[in-house]
């Protein structure tokens, strides 16, 4: 989308401009993986395998902390 496209349209650019801005996160990483972990092992509980397959915790590597360089 850009002001070259003959669809282009400002007010729904800058809609879809601040709904994603909206959708980053704020918070710290290790709240948000805190937070998923304790939602795993709520729907782990509440559907089992059929819902979460096999794991019996969030899979390592779910977050990603940066490279290791």
């Amino acid at each position: 989308m850009s002001a070259n496209d003959p669809s282009f349209d400002e007010a729904t650019f800058e809609a879809l401009r601040r709904r994603f801005r909206e959708g980053i996160p704020e918070r710290q990483l290790t709240s948000e993986e805190a937070d998923a972990k304790i939602l795993f092992q709520f729907l782990r509980e509440l559907g089992g395998t059929k819902l979460v397959g096999a794991g019996t915790e969030l899979a390592p590597g779910t977050f990603w902390h940066g490279s290791a360089q």
